[in-house]
C-alpha cells in the first residue's frame, strides 16, 4: 500500500466565539494534553453589541481567550465589533 505523507511549514488553529468555555475541560489543557508543540492556536472574539455591562464582559472575554486559548506565538487574539465586522478580521 502506498502511503503518501506530507509536511506543513506552519499549523495553525483559529478558535473563535463570543463566550467562555461552558462545557469540557479547560481550553488550555488541550496544549498540554495534546501534541500541541509546534502549533499556533489564535483566538477571535466576536463582540456582540450591548450595554456597557455587556461592552466589559467582552473585554473579560479577551482576557480569557488571552489567559485560555492562544498557544505557541506568535499568536494574536482579535476582537470582532459584532457579528458583521467578523469579515474583517479574518480577512
Amino acid at each position: 500500500m502506498l502511503r503518501r505523507t506530507s509536511t506543513c511549514e506552519f499549523q495553525k488553529v483559529n478558535v473563535s466565539g463570543d463566550g467562555p468555555n461552558n462545557e469540557g475541560f479547560e481550553p488550555y489543557l488541550t496544549c498540554v494534553e495534546f501534541q500541541f508543540d509546534e502549533v499556533t492556536v489564535n483566538g477571535l472574539v466576536s463582540d456582540v453589541p450591548g450595554d456597557i455591562a455587556e461592552r466589559e464582559a467582552r473585554g473579560e472575554l479577551v482576557d480569557y481567550y488571552t489567559r485560555q486559548v492562544i498557544h505557541d506565538p506568535p499568536t494574536f487574539v482579535e476582537n470582532a465589533d459584532g457579528y458583521e465586522d467578523f469579515v474583517r478580521t479574518i480577512d
